[in-house]
């Protein structure tokens, strides 16, 4: 049955007109039929006239009253009880049909095929009628439907509405509405609620903004709890689809002066006032609903001043392919669901007689889903273009028009950085978190938020679980229309390699040193804090405190729940002694730390901290022996247990640490055998510290030995730079024991090992030696003396005297054939071994003659005086 090229609600009007002609006639024809006194009445006021006859009280009437008219009078329609019944339950289902389709209600899915179900059976189901009228309709819709319009019979039975509104008629009358239930259900409470006045629904073009709100607004002021006393419709569309093709409307709304003239159109107006004046004393004369239909065409911007000036009682209903800011509640409207898609899809084929609706589900999803991106206009596009005898794979193939008609009045008003945002998505190929975002396009803050939320308001992107996702209509209109170009490509691109490459160092140094105060956990999963980390190890890179703070900053804004940023701000707080605020720092990412071992990372440092920083070496305790729980037997725990432990004066405990260390059934690191090492050499000097000089001086060198004992066992390794300055620090308690030649040998013999390795510290220790050495320099041989000396001078100081540019001190020498004389003039003069007449050591005063090199400043024919 090829009906498509008439309007179905025409069709249906002649078949709901049709079945009421012939039971009015059926009624008619009874023997003294008697209206009720509720249908009399019904039918006086509608007629106006106080006693009008049975044919004009019928004629005032409608379906529903004429099967209350046949129930009152059965036997003198010669009807039974059992036909009775069934007339009733048969109607049923038609009356709430007959009352849309007469009442330009919008139509539901299936009201077409019912009534057509109902032309082909109701002959045969109930018998009794002559069914004459609706049996030549049928005939007419079969064979000529356009005749239907010279039937005279066939006229619309109009009511008065109880809420004054200018509605359009429903535009979806081929398929009825279909889906969207919940949304309709959200719509409606939207309304009657007080707590928002101006709503707006946004989507993007297609999805049926207009529709779901043409069909709520019908379903509302039907509502008998509606409390509207008027429903203002305006319309600001300017193309729309006809037949396949996406048509320019004539005679629009394109201004906000013209929106207000059309406004002041359809209210009570005086001339003495302007038209927004007139509008608003409508507004707040009557409780009244302004829908404004396809908002994004105008300049919203210029409408806003309106808006805010609506009285309370109203409100005002927006459908927009973007929101207006901040006055609005958006409610966004999102494609239909798979069911409600391939619903409207197989209506449509089977209103356009095509085979289409035959398809097996998983090739509707691909067509529908897939390809038209559950967009109700887009699947009445193909539809359309499909009965016009377009193959399906060009339609497919070519949406360029479809999607620019959707996707239009959006993307020319953003602003440049949204525009950036959503080019930024097409060159990445996924869905983009915040932290993403702000690391590529590397704008301020607030511009960012302002961008993000401004991409928002268009739908063409959506937040779903703090990613977000382009959908796949603007990808396509994106790339056809607006594809990004080669140079913000290219930086892009640029961005992105740093990125990877600094995440490869990030990942390599948590595997190899996982307690290490610079290493970062984090899941590759979570883009967010990939981005984090990123800042977070620029801010360890920065030696200036407030840029270190800036990244910090950008870290915790990406990522707020990430630990490892709380504990880079306590490391970095810590570091620059703020120590309340590191303190903070630190209790905040062990209560984000979920992992044991993530955890005791950041106990490890929060206790070092505490020895470090705050010097309370019994809370010290207390974290790290919590972290110990969690992680046992970790050597980096056990070693800063040991620590602790140390300064507490707990020897015995710290020997037993150590000795489980050396248990533990794992191969240790160079850097570990080094902390090792310096660990049980600090334990011998710290306990050693406890043993008076008077007590037991021979104990005392013993343990000093003991501990440069374990500096030895370095060989073949260089001394990093704790265990020099531990073996420095030996040095120096070895010197208070001068008196003893024992001690003062172990001295020479180690500052002549170890020189070369410790020569460049700066701190108190060099000159606690060598104030120890001039004090019990009676005591020790001249020979020692002098050669203990010469490894501790205070060089610089001595340099400082000597003014003459020709003369200074030996300040080193190194093994590689070179070393450095300074003066008041200069700090490091170079010089050759070899261009030196006598042979040199270290405090040497010497003349020279002064010559340039490639290096600067040099020194030859070197002399002692």
């Amino acid at each position: 049955m090829s009906t498509f090229n008439l309007s179905n609600r025409i069709i249906l009007f002649a078949i709901c007109s049709s079945i009421e002609y012939d039971i009015r006639q059926f009624i008619l024809a009874g023997d003294e039929i008697e209206l009720s006194s509720g249908i009399r009445q019904k039918a006086e006021i509608r007629s106006k006239n106080k006693a009008p006859s049975l044919s004009e009280s019928l004629n005032e009437l409608d379906l529903g009253d004429y099967i209350e008219v046949v129930q009152s009078n059965p036997y003198k329609l010669k009807l039974n009880n059992e036909k009775v019944i069934h007339l009733r339950k048969y109607f049923e289902k038609i009356i709430p049909i007959r009352n849309r389709v007469m009442h330009t209600r919008p139509l539901e899915i299936g009201d077409r095929a019912t009534l057509f179900e109902v032309l082909e059976d109701i002959d045969s189901k109930v018998n009794w009628i002559n069914w004459q009228e609706t049996k030549k309709t049928k005939k007419l819709i079969e064979t000529d439907p356009t005749k239907l319009f010279d039937e005279k019979k066939f006229y619309i039975n109009y009511t008065r509405d109880s809420v004054y509104h200018n509605l359009p008629s429903p535009e979806f009358d081929d398929t009825g509405y279909i889906g969207r239930k919940r949304e309709i259900r959200d719509l409606k409470d939207l309304l009657k609620n007080n707590k928002h006045q101006i709503i707006s629904i946004i989507g993007n073009g297609g999805l049926g903004k207009t529709a779901i709100t043409v069909k709520v607004l019908y379903d509302l002021i039907d509502d008998i709890d509606n409390e509207y006393e008027a429903v203002l419709w305006i319309t600001l569309k300017t193309r729309t689809l006809s037949q396949g093709e996406f048509n320019v409307l004539e005679s629009t709304v394109r201004s906000i002066p013209e929106l207000m003239e059309e406004l002041e159109r359809v209210t009570v107006f005086s001339e003495e006032k302007t038209s927004e004046e007139n509008i608003l004393e409508f507004l707040e004369a009557f409780k009244t609903l302004l829908v404004l239909d396809n908002l994004e065409t105008i300049n919203s911007g210029e409408i806003m001043s309106f808006l805010k000036n609506i009285p309370e009682k109203s409100k005002v209903l927006i459908t927009s392919r973007h929101g207006l800011g901040e006055l609005e509640y958006r409610y966004t409207l999102d494609g239909l669901s798979l069911d409600d898609a391939s619903a409207y899809f197989r209506e449509l084929s089977k209103y356009y007689g095509l085979k289409l609706h035959e398809y097996p589900q998983n090739k509707v999803k691909e067509i529908v889903v897939d390809n038209l991106y559950s967009n109700p206009l887009s699947i009445k596009w193909f539809i359309t273009s499909i009965f016009k005898g377009l193959d399906i794979n060009s339609l497919l193939n070519n949406k360029g028009d479809l999607i620019e008609f959707c996707m239009s009045n959006v993307y020319e008003k953003l602003s440049v950085s949204s525009k950036h945002i959503l080019q930024l998505f097409l060159i990445e190929k996924y869905d983009l978190s915040y932290g993403e975002i702000d690391f590529y396009l590397e704008v301020e803050p607030v511009t960012l938020r302002s961008s993000i939320n401004e991409m928002l308001s268009t739908n063409m992107v959506i937040l779903r679980n703090g990613t977000y996702i382009l959908n796949e209509m603007a990808k396509d209109y994106l790339s056809k229309f607006y594809p990004p170009n080669d140079q913000f490509f290219l930086k892009i691109n640029r961005k992105r390699k740093d990125l990877n490459a600094l995440l490869q160092s990030v990942s390599t140094l948590k595997e190899n040193d996982a307690f290490n105060p610079k290493s970062l956990s984090y899941s590759m999963e979570s883009k967010d804090k990939k981005i984090a980390a990123y800042y977070l190890n620029k801010a360890f890179e920065s030696k200036i405190l407030v840029e270190s703070r800036l990244y910090l900053e950008k870290a915790i804004n990406i990522a707020p729940d990430y630990f490892e940023v709380y504990k880079a701000q306590a490391f970095i707080e810590g570091n620059h002694s703020n120590i309340f605020k590191a303190e903070q720092s630190y209790e905040i990412a062990l209560s984000k730390a979920l992992d044991n071992e993530d955890i005791s990372r950041i106990s490890l440092l929060y206790a070092t901290f505490y020895v470090l920083k705050v010097e309370d070496y019994i809370r010290a305790l207390e974290i790290i022996e919590e972290a110990d729980k969690l992680t046992p037997d970790n050597i980096d725990i056990l070693l800063e247990k040991h620590r602790i432990m140390m300064r507490l004066g707990k020897f015995k405990e710290c020997f037993e640490i150590l000795e489980k260390l050396e248990d533990i059934p794992t191969e240790f690191s160079e850097k570990h055998n080094k902390l090792i090492i310096k660990s049980y050499a600090e334990l011998y000097r710290r306990k050693a510290e406890t043993i008076s000089i008077k007590d037991d001086s021979k104990q005392k060198i013993d343990l000093l030995k003991n501990a440069l004992n374990e500096i030895d066992k370095l060989s073949g390794l260089d001394l990093d730079r704790k265990n020099s300055i531990t073996l420095l620090a030996i040095l120096a308690d070895l010197s208070f024991l001068a008196l003893h030649n024992e001690a003062v040998d172990v001295l020479e013999t180690y500052l002549v090992k170890y020189f070369s390795q410790i020569k460049w510290i700066n701190n108190s220790d060099f000159k606690k030696i060598r104030n120890n050495i001039e004090k019990y320099k009676q005591e020790i041989l001249q020979e020692k003396y002098e050669n203990i000396n010469k490894f501790v001078l205070d060089t610089k100081k001595m340099s400082k005297d000597i003014k003459e540019a020709n003369r200074g001190v030996v300040t080193n020498i190194l093994d590689r054939g070179f070393g450095f004389i300074a003066n008041a003039q200069n700090n490091d003069i170079f010089f050759h071994v070899n261009n030196a007449v006598d042979q040199l050591s270290v405090g040497d005063k010497v003349t020279f003659e002064v010559y340039r090199n490639q290096k600067g400043l040099a020194a030859r024919d070197i002399r002692k005086y």
